[in-house]
């Protein structure tokens, strides 16, 4: 079961406004774009946020004892948030309904314990499926769609969005091992 949520107007400006200093920040960093799309970075960056959010959202009216916090910084940790103050998550953000979910082969070095896959663009999004870092990682990365290297998971192997969603943070940590 997918959970689809739209963002309110306070929401949709906080996306804005931090992947906008997320994009400048990289600019300064002078980092490497590693991005699949041909959409301006800037614009990847605030839906790429927008995903973060509306993941934290979407816990908040169907887990609330995750307590998923918003990482405000320009250029934040490894993850994007917490589950419990403890389980790390990735929210990789991709603006086609079908898209599978792809995560650079860099992240092994520095894996999150969960990667979670997010679709749709300003202000609707919709969290499709998530995997256990150490599934994820046993896997073959693969240059397709990109000459990139990306660890490259199809919707359909993804774990549901309900059986996380349902789990007490204990039974998020058994079912991560």
């Amino acid at each position: 079961m997918n959970y689809q949520i739209t963002l309110d107007g306070k929401d949709v400006t906080l996306a804005t406004e931090v992947g906008t200093r997320r994009n400048e920040s990289n600019i300064r960093w002078q980092s490497k774009n590693l991005k699949v799309s041909k959409r301006p970075d800037q614009e990847i960056h605030i839906d790429g946020f927008a995903g973060e959010v509306s993941f934290v959202r979407i816990t908040e009216h169907v887990a609330k004892d995750f307590g998923c916090e918003i990482d405000l910084e320009d250029t934040h940790s490894i993850e994007d948030t917490l589950i419990d103050n403890d389980v790390t998550v990735d929210v990789k953000t991709f603006q086609w309904d079908h898209s599978n979910l792809l995560v650079p082969a860099h992240k092994k070095d520095k894996a999150c314990q969960i990667y979670v896959l997010m679709t749709g663009s300003l202000p609707t999004f919709t969290f499709r499926g998530w995997i256990p870092g150490t599934e994820l990682f046993a896997t073959e990365p693969v240059r397709k769609p990109t000459k990139i290297l990306n660890y490259n998971i199809p919707q359909d192997q993804l774990r549901d969005p309900q059986e996380l969603l349902n789990s007490s943070p204990a039974e998020v940590r058994f079912l991560i091992e």
